[in-house]
């Protein structure tokens, strides 16, 4: 389970750890942040893992110019017989074409609050609104 952790972390950054050139020329900005230890309950067992840090969803938006937004909600059944609690997500296309996975965020439901909760936040780490959203001028 460790491994399967490090490489995930290992493809979404785009390369290896210690490394400071990407490997593939799509690598993301970022970086490893260390580890919290938590505990997984397996059948087999519980089992300790070092999980890295969540330091991306606090991370500076600034630099992200997206010509589309888009926003859904999800909901999952975290433990067996408990309702299904929704999971808010952002992603969308940059101005380059690229797809930017941009925050996720648990939601209190899809209610008027919860996402401005949420949209207020991206807002406020410098995420600027989509360029298809702003009005063009034309030329002339």
């Amino acid at each position: 389970m460790q491994a399967a952790l490090e490489a995930e972390v290992t493809e979404f950054l785009g390369r290896d750890r210690y490394a400071r050139a990407a490997l593939t020329e799509d690598a993301r900005p970022g970086s490893r942040n260390g580890y919290r230890e938590v505990t997984v309950k397996t059948i087999s067992g519980p089992v300790a893992l070092a999980r890295p840090k969540q330091a991306w969803a606090l991370r500076s938006l600034d630099g992200v110019q997206l010509d589309y937004l888009f926003l859904d909600a999800s909901f999952f059944r975290m433990h067996p017989g408990s309702p299904a609690e929704p999971v808010l997500a952002a992603w969308g296309i940059t101005t380059d074409g690229k797809p930017a996975f941009i925050g996720l965020g648990p939601g209190a439901g899809e209610s008027f609050d919860a996402w401005h909760g949420f949209l207020a936040d991206l807002r406020d780490r410098g995420l600027a609104p989509p360029a298809a959203g702003r009005q063009r001028r034309r030329p002339g």
